[in-house]
């Protein structure tokens, strides 16, 4: 699990979240991280992949790749959605 810090400064454990497939290449992409592999019958799980090496083997197989990411909680959710409402809007506005 994660380490989030509180206002007070201590640590405590957050959830994670596995994105598979494209959805984890596209939040690498977007978030600068590197992805995973998990193994198959050709290779073994593999880690530190680049978004172009796993693009790649995500066009055979888009199961194999995978990023562990710390789930949101209620309150990024809530800002997240009010974020995305706002965007779409100023969107709107400019189209």
């Amino acid at each position: 699990m994660a380490k989030t810090t509180t206002q007070n400064g201590t640590k405590k454990a957050g959830k994670m979240k596995t994105l598979i497939g494209i959805e984890a290449v596209e939040y690498a992409r977007k978030n600068a991280k590197a992805l995973s592999k998990y193994a198959d019958p050709i290779e073994d799980a593999r880690e530190g992949l680049s978004v172009e090496e796993a693009r790649e083997i995500a066009r055979e197989d888009p199961n194999l790749i995978h990023l562990d990411v710390e789930a949101p909680t209620r309150r990024m959710a809530k800002k997240m959605a009010k974020d995305k409402t706002v965007l779409d809007h100023i969107q709107e506005c400019d189209g």
